[in-house]
């Protein structure tokens, strides 16, 4: 059992923020390519 909070929520949240951005950045990318 673990505590809400702490280290891994950190690790958890970055893990969060990247795939979130690596999604903007296809979405981008598609949306560009699609455009063109």
């Amino acid at each position: 059992f673990t505590i809400p909070g702490g280290r891994h929520a950190v690790h958890h949240a970055g893990l969060l923020q990247k795939a979130g951005a690596g999604r903007v950045l296809r979405a981008a990318a598609a949306a560009t390519s699609a455009s063109m």
